[in-house]
């Protein structure tokens, strides 16, 4: 479905501008109280979206969508990857084009106009590619403005239990890295696909999902 539920904006009629089709296992993230963007996804009848950019901003109880132009070489079309947010970059990552599992890496920066996507080339033990992840940035202690991936599912059906860190330095460079929980089995035992993971202060929490069984 392509209905938004919030408060106090929850009826059709509060939709305006240009409004993304039908879809499902798309990614969106928020970049400010009243923003979002979202990319990709699945449509009715198993074909992929297109690798368009939207943006919606809520203001005076209207939701506004709009379709942003984005320069430069483009993402492949996809489902099941992930949006994150780490101020002024949002970041994609992973997915399936229904044919390939992927582990790329892509980034937007808010602050150049116009927006233009650049696909990162990262050091470090970068995750294998995964679908139907989970991303979430961590804001706290020493993995401060970290995107920590979690889970997920191979190109075999495996699901996954490896947990990987993407951060940036001063420097504007960007590498990957295994947080220290991966060394103390302190991880969830099981892999698992469609999950939601978020922070809360130094704490990550991982919410439902698929396993294997």
């Amino acid at each position: 479905h392509r209905d938004l539920h919030s408060f106090p904006t929850r009826r059709s009629s509060d939709l305006i501008g240009t409004i993304p089709c039908n879809r499902a296992a798309h990614s969106t993230c928020t970049v400010d109280e009243y923003e979002i963007f979202m990319f990709g996804g699945a449509l009715v009848g198993g074909t992929i979206a297109k690798e368009h950019l939207y943006h919606l901003k809520v203001k005076d109880n209207k939701a506004l969508w709009s379709e942003v132009t984005v320069k430069g070489e483009k993402p492949l079309p996809r489902y099941g990857h992930s949006l994150s947010y780490c101020k002024p970059h949002v970041i994609l990552f992973g997915g399936s084009t229904g044919s390939e599992v992927l582990n790329e890496t892509w980034c937007i920066n808010m602050l150049e106009d116009p927006f233009v996507w650049k696909r990162l080339t990262c050091p470090g033990p970068k995750p294998t590619p995964r679908v139907y992840h989970s991303a979430d940035i961590c804001q706290y202690g020493e993995a401060n403005r970290m995107i920590i991936i979690f889970g997920g599912r191979d190109a075999s059906g495996k699901t996954l239990n490896e947990i990987g860190g993407l951060r940036r330095h001063n420097n504007g460079n960007w590498d990957w890295t295994r947080p220290s929980i991966q060394e103390d089995n302190s991880r969830p035992s099981l892999g698992r696909y469609q999950h939601r993971s978020i922070f809360f202060g130094s704490l990550m929490f991982n919410i439902g999902g698929k396993i294997n069984e």
